[in-house]
């Protein structure tokens, strides 16, 4: 076995700094590296630049010990009693009193030695944290298949494109390639699916998974060739008296708005009869809770969230874990979602933490595709909340594709006729009459609209947790002058009898053949 003893021939800390200044002056592992070549001999008697600290240094050997760059090494690691292929495999260091700095590379992430590893040793540092977050993401890209013509990904790429964005969510910005070839394969194989099976046959939480990994990889889930699959799975939820709540995050994290209903539907799951059972649900629950605190319907108030989580954390045993490895990373996801601060009386993160990391395999990973997907946000202190499409370039909608992806849409349709009156006597009127999926909201409504006619373009603002609109095709209310936009409806197709409703349009639900004016007239709500 190696004696774990490493000490540098550098006797102060200040003879090795101007090469470790190179180093993160180039930002580059390979222009060092030449350096280190050309620069060997005279390394010692460079200029001094005190401001390097020995973690510096460590990070930088540790680099080298983690890229096999053994000959490099071995020209810093002396009075060694083994290689450094041996030394990787080592779990302590100790100083020599007769050398400068020593670092501590203790790792033990090979396992050999774990019984000799030091016990108090902080593995909540950043840069350790960073190193068993790259194996974890190194594992991964090595899911990639070169040999197989399509499918490179395998069957669990919907998981794999999510793990990837949340291990590094720039990683789709600064690699278009990579997110373009699981962007593909997210496409084919859903269409491969639908060319054999209708969507009613792709289960709820299987379209969840599509729609997470669609927003990741830039494609928009509204509008998957002719399909709406947000649409399509909100529909599911309406229908149900209870709902898996990975489909409720799935449709806040598309911007689905999260009613009263589904809330009481995730709170259901904490009720007394299940409290000691599915503790992987209730965190997904949770989890979903806290997306839908950050919408601006305001459905839920995260201030009441504490009672549920402490259901979370009564759960973890004395050495760290909740129940297995998965359920550990999963509670963690949705303590740090959930909570600003950590609640260090009743949940100890630190354990959790430690536990997690001695469950990662030699090869990088947690031992499958699944425990690994849980983990990798939990490393980099994120969530299944922080899936987004934010990175994604929005795509410039023409108003022929947008009239043609209306055209296309399946399902039962309804002719909704929607009028804009300006002025009080009407000096203009525009109607568009829309074939929509059939019980749309009257809000959904105007977002059609607004994409086959520039002129139904408008803003809203938030009113207890609703939408109001008060701009329309660039006129806005205006208080000064007492113009506001008021809304109206019809009982019947294109009839004159109107009535005024103060109603949110996200409240409002159209007939089939139902008329609705937005008329900008002069008047004041409260009359």
């Amino acid at each position: 076995m190696c004696k774990s003893r490493l000490a540098w021939n550098f006797p102060t800390r200040q003879m090795y700094t101007p090469l470790i200044q190179k180093v993160f002056g180039t930002g580059s592992l390979v222009k060092w590296t030449n350096i280190v070549v050309l620069n060997n001999s005279d390394a010692k008697t460079t200029d001094v630049f005190p401001a390097v600290t020995t973690a510096m240094v460590g990070m930088i050997v540790e680099t080298i010990l983690m890229n096999d760059i053994a000959q490099l090494a071995e020209t810093y690691v002396l009075q060694m009693n083994c290689s450094v292929a041996e030394f990787k495999t080592t779990t302590t260091t100790s100083a020599s009193p007769n050398h400068g700095d020593v670092m501590d590379l203790a790792d033990c992430y090979y396992r050999e030695d774990e019984t000799n590893c030091k016990e108090n040793r902080d593995i909540l540092q950043p840069t350790y944290l960073r190193k068993k977050k790259s194996l974890a993401v190194n594992w991964t890209y090595e899911l990639r298949n070169d040999e197989n013509p399509t499918r490179k990904w395998g069957s669990e790429v919907a998981r794999i494109a999510v793990a990837l964005y949340l291990s590094n969510n720039t990683l789709f910005v600064s690699n278009s390639t990579l997110r373009d070839e699981i962007a593909y394969e997210l496409s084919l194989d859903l269409l491969s699916r639908l060319a054999l099976k209708k969507i009613t046959d792709v289960s709820s939480t299987e379209l969840a998974a599509y729609i997470n990994a669609f927003l990741v990889t830039c494609i928009d889930p509204k509008k998957f060739y002719v399909l709406d699959l947000v649409s399509e799975l909100r529909k599911r939820v309406d229908a149900q008296n209870y709902t898996n709540p990975s489909v409720l995050l799935a449709l806040c994290n598309a911007g689905e708005r999260i009613m009263d209903r589904d809330i009481q539907k995730l709170l259901s799951l904490f009720d007394n009869v299940h409290r000691e059972f599915w503790t992987d649900t209730q965190a997904l629950a949770i989890l979903a809770l806290t997306c839908a605190s950050k919408q601006p319907y305001e459905a839920y108030d995260l201030e009441e969230i504490r009672e549920l989580t402490m259901e979370l954390k009564k759960r973890q045993y004395r050495n760290g874990t909740v129940e297995n490895l998965k359920t550990t990373a999963l509670v963690m996801q949705a303590l740090l979602a959930a909570e600003s601060e950590a609640d260090e009386e009743n949940f100890d993160e630190e354990k959790a933490l430690k536990q997690i990391l001695h469950s990662q395999m030699a090869d990088g990973s947690f031992g499958s595709i699944v425990n690994t997907y849980y983990v990798l946000p939990a490393l980099g202190r994120k969530s299944l909340v922080n899936i987004s499409s934010s990175h994604c370039t929005p795509a410039v909608v023409d108003e022929n594709d947008a009239i043609k992806d209306l055209m296309n849409q399946v399902g039962e349709k309804w002719r909704i006729h929607i009028s804009l009156w300006i002025g009080n006597d009407r000096t203009v009127e525009r109607t568009l009459a829309l074939k929509v999926p059939a019980n749309s909201s009257l809000y959904r409504v105007m977002e059609i609209a607004a994409t086959v006619d520039d002129k139904y373009k408008f803003e809203y603002s938030m009113r207890n947790g609703k939408p109001f609109i008060y701009s329309i095709s660039g006129f806005q209310d205006d208080p000064e002058n007492e113009m506001f936009w008021f809304l109206f409806t019809s009982k019947d197709e294109m009839k004159e009898e109107l009535h005024p409703t103060t109603k949110s349009p996200a409240d409002i639900v159209p007939r089939d053949k139902q008329h609705l004016v937005f008329w900008y007239k002069c008047g004041s709500w409260n009359q």
